[in-house]
This record gives structure tokens, C-alpha cells and sequence, in this order.
């Protein structure tokens, strides 16, 4: 079975430009001055920092900074990997903001990636590896498949 996956309405889009700039808040860096892959990295100092202890800004939810972090990282791969925001309901129910490639065969949801990376310590904080593994070719097997 097959995810259901829709457009982003105009709500949800302004939703998540707010989300993204409150993540690039949240940076030890300014983004307007950086190349490469230093936004990337920054994302990944803060959630391991989170994973270490530290405590996110004042005023600042665990849940809020993953999910602005989430943007941020989102938006980042889709500038980079050509990819694009949808609203994505998985077979399983799963649902929510997803960056799903252009042929519709991938997705990831960044928001719930970023959650669990800085909060579960039995996993890795796989956010520079998976954007490798987002730049690989893909297999163009009938299967969709979801990274995390």
C-alpha cells in the first residue's frame, strides 16, 4: 500500500517558514555568511549537545527545538538533493511534513528524525550520514522507502 502524499497548504507552508526561521536562531552560526556544509554541521553540534545534557535555550521546548531544527535540516536537503515539502500519511497512519523526492519513490520526515536523534541515546545522531545516503542513486525498484 502505497502513503498518501498531498501538497503543503498555504498554512502549513507559513507554519513551517516560521519553524525554520526560529531553528536558524537557534544556530551558533549566521547563516547568511556560511557555505558548504557548516548548517548542516551546526544542526548536528546542537542535537549533540542535547544528547550530552545540555539544556535548549530558555523559553525553549525540547519538542520545539527538534521540530525548528527539523526545518532547518529539511529545508537544507531539499536545497541541496532537489527535494520538496509534503504532507505525507503513511499505510501505518504515521503522518506529518516530509521531504519526498521528485520521482515520489523517497521520503524522509526530518521533523520526527531530529526528535529522535537529540532524545533517544540508543541511536545515532545520523544527520550528516543520511544526507550521503539521500545523495545516493536510488534503486528504481516500485518500493517507497522511507529514511530516517
Amino acid at each position: 500500500m502505497e502513503p498518501n502524499i498531498r501538497a503543503l497548504n498555504a498554512e502549513e507552508e507559513a507554519e513551517l517558514d516560521r519553524y525554520l526561521i526560529h531553528g536558524l536562531e537557534l544556530l551558533p552560526i549566521k547563516y547568511e555568511e556560511q557555505e558548504g556544509d557548516f548548517l548542516l554541521l551546526a544542526v548536528q553540534m546542537v542535537i549533540d549537545a542535547v544528547r550530552l545534557g545540555e539544556e535548549p535555550p530558555k523559553g525553549v521546548s525540547i519538542a520545539d527545538l527538534c521540530t525548528w531544527l527539523g526545518v532547518v535540516w529539511g529545508d537544507e536537503l531539499c536545497d541541496r538533493l532537489g527535494w520538496n515539502w509534503f504532507y505525507v500519511r503513511m499505510p501505518s497512519g504515521f503522518e506529518g511534513a516530509a521531504i519526498v523526492a521528485h520521482d515520489r519513490k523517497s521520503c524522509c520526515f526530518p521533523i520526527h528524525c531530529i526528535h529522535r536523534w537529540a532524545t533517544d541515546t540508543t541511536v545515532a545522531n545520523r544527520c550528516m550520514l543520511l544526507l550521503e545516503e539521500l545523495g545516493k542513486e536510488r534503486s528504481s525498484a516500485p518500493v517507497f522507502q522511507v529514511f530516517h
